[in-house]
């Protein structure tokens, strides 16, 4: 449920509290607020608002209205039986010429099974902004090519003395779909865990945060709404940050002495594997998206000898163990792919259903790959093979 602007608007401070109440004939939530919409983008706190809104909303059970007005403006019903929509301004100034300070909201409900109801929300006449939501730098930080395998806790900043309810929700851009929501009626909160595997990989999201200084009237009796119906009014200030989740696909298990140590201490460059004849050792990086539905993956060594025998391997479980002149990366279920010939300086792989490759065991969990390569020359071992670093993939739906 979204509005036609790039933001939840007034959605995000109604959302914490209009829960539909009653299950008979009638309103059962209404709502209207003034927002300063704020926009985060750096580990730095936001600044000035980008926009001002001002909005309302009405909910009934579908098919008990038809037309919902405020002010004798209509209300567009975006879903059925939920008429909402609030409108940007360029300044504090336009924004209060339009709903000024302590002014009064009218609304007016008619057709369906509810005849005609009118009820009003009176707007605060001293308007005590909250300060604008902010993301910590560390969690700004932790946003940046955020792996969804892993849980995620976001945290900002204190309401302070004039928040009384706060809001958080994390929803996909591309297609509007709610994630994960926070509600504290009291307004001290100031974390939500989002847990693994809650957000999908390469995917848009935005972050919505509300600091509300509201109040939740109830409605009045007949010819108003009602007294079960419940109300909320007051003034929000909602920061938005668009983040971007991470491939699913991160490196681990190198041999370039950040973990176990290579056989003869012959340590590869940063990120690759030990070394090997080239020098500087192997290199296995993902790209592309995994996916059940529409996979690109696709993976690209570098650094290996050519014309010389690999086997592309898989496995459930990240472990470290030496093995030949390198350092072996995954276990458990391992399955390989069919002898691929190298080619000198790299190699790219796009097709993993040869050879003994089959579906995902476990979808919801890492998926593991890395590259075993023949290097008979130079071979401190007297094995003759050699490994990439090793290479986790999450897959998405």
């Amino acid at each position: 449920m979204k509005t036609s602007l790039p933001t939840l608007g007034l959605r995000a401070g109604l959302a914490a509290v209009l829960v539909p109440s009653v299950v008979f004939a009638g309103v059962t939530d209404f709502g209207g607020a003034k927002i300063r919409l704020h926009v985060q983008g750096s580990a730095a706190p936001p600044g000035a608002p980008v926009f001002y809104l001002g909005g309302a909303e009405v909910i009934a059970n579908p098919g008990d209205a038809t037309t919902v007005t405020v002010n004798g403006l209509s209300l567009p019903e975006q879903d059925p039986g939920e008429f909402w929509d609030d409108v940007s301004f360029p300044t504090q100034a336009s924004l209060d010429a339009v709903f000024p300070v302590g002014s009064t909201l009218a609304i007016q409900v008619q057709g369906g099974a509810l005849g005609t109801l009118n009820d009003t929300l009176q707007l605060p006449s001293v308007e005590n902004y909250p300060p604008a939501p902010a993301l910590t730098a560390a969690t700004m930080t932790a946003l940046q090519n955020y792996d969804p395998a892993q849980s995620l806790l976001l945290q900002w900043n204190s309401g302070g003395a004039f928040t009384n309810t706060v809001f958080a929700a994390v929803d996909a851009v591309s297609n509007g779909s709610e994630g994960p929501e926070f509600e504290d009626p009291t307004g001290t909160a100031t974390s939500l865990l989002i847990p693994a595997g809650t957000l999908s990989p390469n995917t848009q999201y935005e972050i919505i945060l509300d600091f509300g200084n509201l109040t939740f009237p109830t409605g009045s009796p007949a010819p108003g709404f009602g007294v079960g119906a419940q109300g909320l009014v007051g003034i929000v200030s909602e920061t938005l940050i668009n983040f971007q989740t991470g491939g699913g696909i991160d490196a681990f298990c190198f041999g370039d002495g950040s973990g176990a140590t290579c056989p003869c201490s012959l340590f590869g460059a940063a990120g690759a594997g030990c070394a090997n004849t080239g020098g500087p050792g192997a290199t296995m990086t993902g790209s592309g998206t995994p996916s059940f539905s529409n996979d690109t993956l696709s993976f690209s060594i570098t650094g290996v000898p050519g014309n010389k025998p690999g086997l592309l391997l898989r496995g459930n479980n990240q472990v470290s163990v030496l093995a030949g002149d390198g350092i072996l990366c995954i276990a458990g279920g391992s399955q390989s792919s069919q002898v691929q010939v190298t080619i000198a300086g790299s190699t790219v792989f796009t097709d993993f259903s040869g050879g003994g490759f089959g579906s995902v065991a476990n979808p919801s969990a890492p998926t593991n790959f890395q590259f075993w390569y023949r290097d008979p020359q130079n071979s401190c071992s007297g094995a003759g093979f050699n490994f990439t670093n090793g290479v986790s993939v999450v897959y998405s739906p």
